[in-house]
């Protein structure tokens, strides 16, 4: 089955080796990737990592990245992540391709993410999220997670706002 979960608007599934063109997209966006990552990607970046996502679904990987598209016509909007921070702790994170900002579609995307979580069993995630990235603070906080720490982003040398949420 390569649908994980839909909301209201939006459908998350699983990446394909058709998603390049939209992957590539959105990851070499530098307003999407200002605090995801130092650089964005090339095409080749892109063409390596879909794979490599695309294999993790099936090999028990702790970094798991779903394609979120919208259910009224089939549009690529982002991803969606499920991973294990550095202290083993379930992350969720998200990517939407700037020109879907201030839709709404973050608020309605950590929702169904957050339920995802607790169909699959999850009791607590957390969210890492920059300092100056105030659209998913609001996101993070309206899901009713709650400030943690500060820590500073090794790979971005910038302070994030560690926020946690019990399931």
């Amino acid at each position: 089955m390569n649908d994980i979960f839909s909301t209201q608007r939006l459908k998350v599934r699983k990446l394909n080796n058709n998603d390049l063109h939209d992957f590539h997209r959105l990851h070499s966006n530098k307003k999407v990737m200002q605090f995801v990552s130092p650089t964005v990607y090339t095409i080749e970046q892109s063409k390596n990592e879909i794979p490599k996502l695309i294999k993790n679904y099936d090999n028990g990987s702790d970094s798991i990245v779903y394609a979120v598209e919208r259910i009224r016509d089939g549009v690529f909007i982002g991803t969606v992540a499920l991973i294990k921070d550095a202290y083993g702790n379930d992350e969720i994170g998200y990517k939407i391709d700037k020109v879907y900002w201030n839709s709404g579609y973050g608020t309605e995307l950590a929702s169904g993410l957050i339920n995802y979580c607790k169909t699959i069993g999850l009791s607590k995630i957390v969210a890492y999220v920059a300092q100056k990235n105030t659209a998913s603070i609001k996101i993070i906080k309206k899901a009713g997670f709650q400030f943690l720490n500060e820590v500073l982003s090794n790979d971005l040398n910038i302070t994030e706002y560690k926020y946690q949420l019990y399931l």
